[in-house]
């Protein structure tokens, strides 16, 4: 196949490759190699396929989408993100034109925030993502791709059969390191074996433990948080259980609200400038920043009594104590609003839900281990509470929520 053929090759095509007799679906073509859709990722020298069916652009723009809307670290996804971001840019009619007409790319080589390992080849993907040159020194990635270990015969392989009886022995098998002559069945050698059941379940456990506890700071635990939630699917809440199974106010919901949440959380990240996001990046549909706390001055300190003064110059043993109680209380105040949702959440409680939730935590002060670690969320939980009951309050009298 030549390389004006490989070209005409895209993202959306329907091939047939000539060493297994399949067809496949496209999902790009990158320095010569060609990545299927579906299930293992399979990458494979491009010029081993033929072209069947051309995909038309409404195919291909669709096809793109979907891979970049996928999970996890896909070379698949991060190629379609990056090509999809390309045409924000050259549809903008502001858009910077490089000398050639071309539409300019801040970010060509589609490295995101985390992957900032310089430009290299992966070998197994055929796109550039992070790394360093060959070792020549010349800074020309190089291309490592799929090639058969032998080659057989496919009329020897047709008629191999074990030996007749109980016999363990086996059968030679003639093989060439190169095709010739009737030798042109190419053999790879296998892949890695897959993990067993329970090296999965470990790895789920872990990271159900990792997210338990996990404020989402960046990008890739955001991927993360999204496929355990994908996992766990929808959950309708804790069925006649009287809150016995939750440490926290159970509130029921579907994948697609957490994903929204994760959204949101990435989409406030960027708007305070605590992560960068990547070229083509949007907040999602109808998603409105939340205000940041203003900072709170001191008032000076006009009258030395207890009420006025400041707190530091007037503390003792115990006072030290309280100060270290209520900053830890505050802290899992704050832990509680970010992953519950903060007032709408809480106001949508009753006095039974509150009353529920403190005593499930009363129950667990046996475990002196874990004794402070409960009596601040019991504290945390009981201002929640009454944080919740005063804008009830308030919003009944007409007042500010």
């Amino acid at each position: 196949m030549n390389t004006i053929a490989m070209q005409t090759i895209d993202t959306g095509d329907t091939v047939h490759h000539a060493l297994t007799g399949e067809d496949w679906l496209v999902a790009y073509v990158a320095n010569e190699l060609l990545c299927a859709c579906g299930w293992p990722c399979t990458l494979v020298p491009a010029n081993e396929c033929t072209l069947k069916v051309k995909a038309t652009p409404e195919q291909r723009q669709e096809l793109l989408q979907r891979l970049a809307d996928g999970q996890g670290d896909d070379p698949r996804r991060s190629y379609a993100r990056r090509i999809l971001a390309t045409q924000v840019t050259a549809n903008d009619a502001n858009t910077t034109l490089c000398p050639n007409g071309e539409a300019w790319d801040d970010n060509p080589d589609g490295i995101f925030p985390g992957q900032e390992l310089g430009v290299r080849m992966n070998r197994d993907t055929g796109l550039y993502e992070g790394g360093e040159a060959d070792d020549d020194g010349s800074g020309t990635p190089s291309v490592t791709p799929v090639a058969p270990m032998f080659y057989a015969s496919p009329e020897q392989v047709a008629a191999l059969q074990d030996r007749p009886g109980a016999s363990e022995g086996g059968i030679y098998l003639p093989l060439r390191k190169t095709p010739a002559g009737k030798f042109t069945m190419p053999l790879y050698s296998a892949p890695e074996a897959a993990p067993t059941v329970e090296a999965e379940a470990a790895v789920i456990a872990a990271a159900h433990e990792w997210a338990s506890e996990r404020t989402i700071n960046d990008w890739a635990e955001a991927d993360l948080m999204k496929a355990i939630a994908l996992l766990d699917g929808d959950w309708g809440g804790c069925p006649d259980c009287n809150h016995e199974e939750c440490d926290e106010p159970c509130v029921p919901h579907t994948v697609a609200e957490v994903h929204a949440a994760i959204d949101s959380r990435i989409a406030q990240l960027v708007h305070e400038g605590k992560l960068l996001a990547y070229v083509g990046y949007a907040p999602p549909a109808g998603w409105k920043p939340v205000a940041m706390p203003e900072p709170r001055r001191r008032r000076p300190n006009t009258v030395n009594d207890e009420l006025t003064a400041s707190f530091c110059d007037t503390l003792d043993g115990t006072r030290w104590r309280r100060l270290i109680a209520f900053r830890d209380i505050s802290a899992e105040r704050n832990r509680q609003d970010e992953q519950w949702g903060g007032p709408a959440n809480d106001d949508a409680h009753s006095v039974i839900d509150w009353q529920n939730c403190i005593h499930k935590q009363i129950r667990q002060l046996a475990n002196e281990a874990e004794r402070r670690e409960r009596l601040v969320k019991i504290a945390a939980l009981a201002i929640a509470a009454v944080e919740s009951h005063d804008r009830i309050r308030d919003s009944s009298k007409g007042g500010a929520a």
